[in-house]
């Protein structure tokens, strides 16, 4: 099982990430003017600086756990202030 999709974007050093549990959303992967790897994506319609993603899923008596909800945490790139969001599944 794979758990994320990855891809190279089309601005040289991007990259794509989209996660199995929420794939409508894309995180772009880059390095920032001191080379430090930094995560971008669309937070309750936010373009954020991504700090966190919590997944919660539970088991199932067969097969594979079940995602229930993914939390998102991030800071907004022109206000700096922190946004969250629950996706429910």
């Amino acid at each position: 099982m794979h758990s994320v999709k990855a891809e190279v974007g089309k601005v040289a050093g991007e990259y794509y990430l989209r996660l199995v549990a929420i794939p409508d959303r894309e995180v772009i992967m880059y390095l920032d003017e001191h080379g430090k790897p930094q995560a971008r994506m669309l937070i309750s319609g936010h373009l954020c600086n991504l700090a966190r993603i919590y997944v919660f899923a539970v088991d199932r008596w067969v097969g594979l756990p079940k995602v229930e909800y993914v939390d998102l945490t991030g800071f907004d790139v022109k206000t700096g202030q922190q946004i969250t969001e629950r996706v429910k599944q």
